[in-house]
C-alpha cells in the first residue's frame, strides 16, 4: 500500500469537503446576474450537491493514480471500469432526479377555472421561499407632528407594492406591538422589536426613520437578521416623491433577501403609484382615514376616503376601505356603489387582493355559485393566505359544514402556529357539531397557547360545559375568569345567566350588571337578559314592555339585523299571550319598513322575483320562527308550505353558504306533525339532529314522540333537555305530560307543581299558564 499516495488523497478531500462546501453559498451569488428564480436556484444547487458526492469515488480513483503525466493508461483496466460505472450511475440517478424536480415543478404549476368559466395556469410558491419580513412603523426624526400620517403611510406603501412579488410576504408588526401597550407613534426599542420578531418566528425584521430636508424626505432603514440581530443591509434614500421612494426602498429590500437581480428586473413590478394613487393628497386622506378607523371614528373615516376619492376617482384602494365603513353606519345604498367602484378599478389590486374583493362583491349580488368559486380559487392559488383560508372556514361555517370548517383553520395552524385564534375556533366548531370532547382538548390548548391570560378562552370553555349540562364545571371557568377580569361585561354575563338555569333570581344580578355595560350593545345585552327571566316566569307583559325599549335603542343601532332579531323575540311572546292577530299586523307594518309584500311571499308558486334588498330577506327568514308556535294550529299549514317554497325557491338559491339551521327541519316537521305523520316529524329532526341544538328543539322532538307512544325517547330528550336547563318550566311541563300517559303519576305530578311554582306570578293570559292549570284542573291536583 502506498503510504504517500494516501496521505496525498487525504489532504485532496479535506480541500475537496470544505470547496464543495462553499459551493452551496457561492451558487445562490452566481446566480444573481441571470434570470433566476429561487426554485432555479435551489436545483442548481441540489445538483452540485449530488455530482459533488456520488462523483467521489471516481475523483478519488482518479487521484490515486494520478502521475506527472496525467494519463488515463496509468489507471488499471479495472479501475476504469469503475470510473465508467460510477459516471453512468451519475448520469442516471441525476436524470431520475431531474425527472422527478420537474414533475414536482409542474405540480406547482396548476389549472384554475375561474367564475366565469374561463381557465387560466397559475404558478403556486412553494412556502419555504417565501421571505417573510416584519416591518416596524418608521419614526418621525423631524419636530414637524404634522407628518406623523406618514408613519403608517410608508408601511401601507410599501406593503401594497410588494403585494406584487409573491416572494416577499411583508408583515406589519402594528398589531403585535398594540397587544404589548405601546402607542402607534411610540419610538420601540431595537432589542424590544427583535424579541417580537423572534415570538413570532419571522427571519427578518425592517424598521427605520424619515426626516425632511427642503422639499425632499430623507429616508433611513435598515434590514435585520432576527436570530444574529446583525444588519443585513441599511439604506438611505432622499427623493422629493415619496412614490418614487417606496419603489426604491421595495427593489433594495429584494436584493437584500438575495433574490436574484435579474429575477427581480424582469418580474412585474409596477410603480407603488400605478398601484395606489399618483396624488400624494388622496394618499394623505386615505392614511389618515385608516387612522381614524383605527380609533373606531368611522363617520370622520368616511369623509376622509370621500375626500381621497374625489382627487384621485380612481383610487381602487379608498373605495375597497369605504366599504366595510359605510356597513357600521348602516349605509347599505353607499356600499353597493363603494364595492361596484371597486371593482371596476380592480386591475389596481393585487392578484390575491382582487380575490378578497370578489368574494365581497359577489356576496353582496347574491351569486353563491361565484362565492364559491372565488373562495376555492383563493385557496388554491395562495394556499399560504390565512386571509382566504379564514373566508372559506366562515364560509362552510355558515353552511353548517363544520369538518371543512376545521380543515381549513388546521391548514391556517399549519401556515402560522402562533395564529392562537385558530385554536378558539376549531373548539367553537367543534361545539357546534356536538363534539364536546374536542372542543375542551382545543379550548384548552387555546389557553395554553395564550399562556392562560386571555379571559375569553374560560368564557369559551365555560359555554362548552355549560352546553354539555355540565354545571358545575361552567361555573368553575367562569369565576376563573371572574378572578382574572372582574369588571369584564361578557364574564358577568355569563355568570348571571348561569344563575338563571340554576333557577336563581336574577333581578338583583340584573341590576348589578348594569354598572358593568361599557357600550350600548352591553345595555341591549342585560335588558335581554332579564327579558329572558321575566319570560320564562310568564311574565309576558313586563317582558314585552322592556322589549319595546330595546327596539328603540336599536334604531340607531350599528347593525339593522339587531333590530329584526329584537322584534323576531318580541313577536314569539306576543304568540305566548295568543296575541296572533296583532303579530301579524306588525309584519304588514314591516311590508312598509321593509318593501316586501307579506301576499307575494305566501304565493304557492312565489319565486322573490322583484328586488329585495337584503334586509327585506332578513325579515321573511325571521317570520319563518313565528310557524313554530304552538299557538298555531294546522289551519296554517297552508302557510308554513308556502314558506318553505319561498325557502327552497329563492333563499337557497341566493344565500348557498348560509343556513337557516334548525328552522327549516323544524317547519317541515311541523307539517309533518299536522298531517299526523308523527313517525316522518320524528325522522327529519332526529336526522338533523347533534346535541348542540336548543332545548326548544329537544322538546319538540320529545313532544313527537310522545305523540308517538314512544315514551322511552322522549324521555331521554327531555331528559337531556333538563339537564341543560333545569330551571326549564316547559321541559318540566311536557315531563308531566309524558310520565301522567305512562302512568307514573307521582312523578308526573312532581314536574307539575315545579313547572306551576315558576308560573305562579304569569300573566293570566300565558297561553302555557294556562294550559298547565287546564292540566293540573284534569289531574284534581291544584
Amino acid at each position: 500500500m502506498n503510504w504517500d499516495k494516501i496521505k496525498i488523497i487525504g489532504k485532496f478531500l479535506i480541500g475537496y469537503i470544505v470547496t464543495g462546501s462553499a459551493l452551496i453559498f457561492v451558487i445562490p451569488q452566481l446566480g444573481k446576474p441571470f434570470p433566476l428564480s429561487p426554485d432555479d436556484i435551489h436545483l442548481i444547487e441540489s445538483l452540485s450537491v449530488i455530482i459533488w458526492i456520488v462523483l467521489l469515488p471516481s475523483i478519488v480513483i482518479y487521484k490515486y493514480y494520478e502521475t506527472d503525466e496525467i494519463s488515463l493508461s496509468s489507471i488499471p483496466f479495472f479501475s476504469k471500469i469503475l470510473i465508467s460505472i460510477n459516471v453512468l450511475f451519475t448520469c442516471v440517478f441525476l436524470g431520475f432526479y431531474l425527472s422527478s424536480n420537474l414533475n414536482t415543478g409542474d405540480k406547482n404549476m396548476i389549472t384554475i377555472e375561474d367564475e366565469f368559466g374561463k381557465t387560466s395556469i397559475v404558478k403556486i410558491v412553494n412556502e419555504q421561499y417565501i421571505k417573510n419580513v416584519l416591518i416596524f412603523v418608521f419614526d418621525n426624526d423631524s419636530q414637524d407632528t404634522t407628518k406623523n400620517w406618514l408613519q403608517k403611510g410608508f408601511l401601507e406603501a410599501c406593503d401594497v407594492d410588494l403585494m406584487q412579488d409573491q416572494y416577499v410576504n411583508l408583515i406589519s408588526a402594528n398589531d403585535f406591538v398594540t397587544n404589548l401597550g405601546f402607542q402607534y407613534d411610540d419610538v420601540i426599542p431595537l432589542s424590544k422589536k427583535m424579541k417580537i420578531a423572534k415570538e413570532k418566528s419571522i427571519p427578518y425584521f425592517m424598521s427605520g426613520s424619515y426626516s425632511f430636508n427642503q422639499d425632499s424626505i430623507l429616508i433611513s432603514w435598515n434590514l435585520y437578521d432576527t436570530q444574529k440581530g446583525t444588519v443585513i443591509c441599511n439604506n438611505t434614500i432622499k427623493n422629493h416623491n415619496f412614490f418614487n421612494l417606496i419603489d426604491h426602498i421595495s427593489l433594495e429590500l429584494k436584493s437584500c433577501l438575495a433574490l436574484s437581480e435579474k429575477y427581480v428586473n424582469e418580474t412585474i413590478d409596477l410603480p407603488v403609484s400605478s398601484q395606489l394613487t399618483e396624488s400624494i393628497i388622496a394618499f394623505e386622506y386615505y392614511i389618515k382615514a385608516l387612522l381614524a378607523r383605527e380609533d373606531n371614528n368611522y363617520q370622520t373615516a368616511l369623509d376622509l376616503l370621500n375626500k381621497a376619492v374625489q382627487e384621485d376617482p380612481y383610487f381602487t384602494w379608498a373605495y375597497f376601505n369605504s366599504g366595510p365603513l359605510y356597513s357600521y353606519t348602516n349605509k347599505m345604498d353607499s356600499l353597493h356603489v363603494s364595492v361596484k367602484n371597486t371593482i371596476d378599478n380592480i386591475e389596481r389590486l393585487p392578484p390575491h387582493k382582487r380575490y378578497e374583493i370578489k368574494y365581497i362583491y359577489y356576496t353582496f349580488n347574491k351569486e353563491p355559485n361565484k362565492v364559491f368559486t372565488v373562495l376555492k380559487n383563493w385557496v388554491t392559488q395562495y394556499p399560504n393566505t390565512i386571509d382566504g383560508h379564514k373566508k372559506i372556514a366562515r364560509y362552510y361555517l355558515d353552511g353548517e359544514n363544520f369538518d371543512d370548517a376545521i380543515d381549513h383553520h388546521y391548514k391556517i395552524l399549519e401556515i402560522d402556529s402562533l395564529t392562537y385564534g385558530s385554536f378558539y375556533s376549531i373548539s367553537d366548531l367543534y361545539k357546534k357539531n356536538g363534539d364536546y370532547n374536542e372542543s375542551i382538548f382545543y379550548g384548552k390548548k387555546y389557553l395554553d397557547a395564550t399562556e392562560y391570560s386571555d379571559v375569553n378562552g374560560y368564557i369559551h370553555l365555560g359555554n362548552v360545559f355549560q352546553s354539555m349540562g355540565e354545571l358545575d364545571s361552567a361555573k368553575v371557568y367562569y369565576e376563573q375568569a371572574e378572578f382574572m377580569s372582574p369588571l369584564n361585561f361578557r364574564v358577568q354575563q355569563s355568570l348571571v345567566k348561569l344563575n338563571s338555569v340554576f333557577g336563581v333570581d336574577i333581578k338583583s344580578d340584573y341590576y348589578n350588571l348594569l354598572s358593568f355595560c361599557k357600550s350600548n350593545k352591553d345595555s341591549i345585552a342585560t335588558f335581554n337578559l332579564l327579558i329572558d327571566y321575566y319570560r320564562l316566569k310568564g311574565q309576558l307583559n313586563q317582558a314585552i314592555v322592556l322589549k319595546d325599549s330595546v327596539v328603540s335603542c336599536c334604531v340607531n343601532h350599528t347593525y339593522q339585523k339587531s333590530k329584526l332579531d329584537e322584534i323576531k323575540h318580541r313577536w314569539g311572546m306576543l304568540l305566548d299571550l295568543g296575541e296572533i292577530n296583532t303579530v301579524f299586523e306588525n309584519i304588514s307594518q314591516f311590508e312598509i319598513e321593509f318593501n316586501f309584500n307579506i301576499d307575494s311571499l305566501f304565493k304557492p308558486n312565489y319565486l322573490g322575483t322583484d328586488n329585495f334588498s337584503a334586509f327585506s330577506d332578513n325579515v321573511k327568514t325571521h317570520i319563518g320562527q313565528i310557524f313554530l308556535h304552538e299557538s298555531l294550529d294546522a289551519s296554517y299549514v297552508k302557510y308554513i308550505k308556502s314558506y318553505i317554497n319561498y325557502i327552497e325557491n329563492y333563499y337557497k338559491p341566493n344565500y348557498t353558504q348560509y343556513s337557516l339551521g334548525e328552522l327549516e327541519p323544524l317547519l317541515k316537521a311541523r307539517i309533518a306533525f299536522f298531517e299526523n305523520n308523527y313517525e316522518q316529524a320524528i325522522s327529519i329532526l332526529e336526522s338533523n339532529n347533534n346535541v348542540e341544538r336548543t332545548v326548544d328543539y329537544f322538546i319538540t322532538l320529545a313532544r313527537y314522540c310522545h305523540f308517538q307512544e314512544n315514551f322511552v325517547k322522549s324521555k331521554d330528550y327531555l331528559d337531556y333537555a333538563l339537564q341543560r336547563t333545569p330551571h326549564n318550566p316547559k321541559a318540566h311541563y311536557y315531563m308531566a305530560l309524558l310520565l301522567h300517559d305512562w302512568d307514573k303519576e307521582e312523578q308526573a305530578i312532581y314536574h307539575l307543581n315545579y313547572a306551576a311554582n315558576i308560573w305562579k306570578f304569569a300573566d293570566k293570559d300565558y297561553i302555557y299558564y294556562n294550559l298547565l292549570k287546564s292540566t293540573a284542573s284534569e289531574w284534581d291536583v291544584m
